[in-house]
């Protein structure tokens, strides 16, 4: 489990997550399935941070990863990329599909309060979403669409999901 899990958040590390997505992608291409990714990042984490303390940070880094088991589906993969950036691998769905899913959760988040040593925090996130195409050449062509998005939604005011 450690060498697959994240350790502050419980679930999918870096490691684990690119596997699946991986042989999601194989397994997807093959079968000609369709295949979603969700890119995700937390707006304006490093503002948390800095003014309340990383345990306030590790407290709403569980949280996000409590939400994400709680929303997405079980079929659904989530991982922890990296610091307050997430993915979310969904096997058998489509763009607009992922979008509500995306949106659902988007909603949920930013009018969730999180508590941490007396004080209690908003917060919002960016959704960056992409669908595997045929002409994708491999995993990373995918992954890249996926980012792009992520940070047209971060550089157009957050808080939003772009495909």
């Amino acid at each position: 489990e450690i060498a697959l899990l994240d350790v502050l958040t419980g679930i999918a590390n870096r490691r684990s997550f690119m596997q699946k997505i991986d042989s999601e992608f194989s397994r997807a291409k093959r079968y000609k399935m369709p295949l979603s990714l969700l890119m995700i990042d937390i707006d304006d984490f490093k503002n948390i941070n800095d003014s309340f303390g990383h345990l306030a940070g590790d407290q709403i880094l569980r949280y996000v990863s409590t939400t994400f088991c709680e929303n997405f589906r079980d079929a659904d993969f989530p991982g922890r990329i990296g610091g307050d950036e997430f993915g979310v691998v969904l096997p058998n769905t489509t763009l607009v599909d992922a979008k509500q899913l995306a949106e659902r959760v988007r909603l949920i988040i930013g009018e969730e309060n999180v508590e941490y040593d007396q004080n209690q925090f908003k917060f919002t996130m960016s959704f960056g979403i992409a669908e595997m195409h045929e002409n994708d050449k491999d995993v990373n062509d995918f992954i890249r669409r996926a980012d792009e998005a992520l940070y047209r939604a971060k550089n157009s005011g957050k808080n939003q999901v772009v495909y």
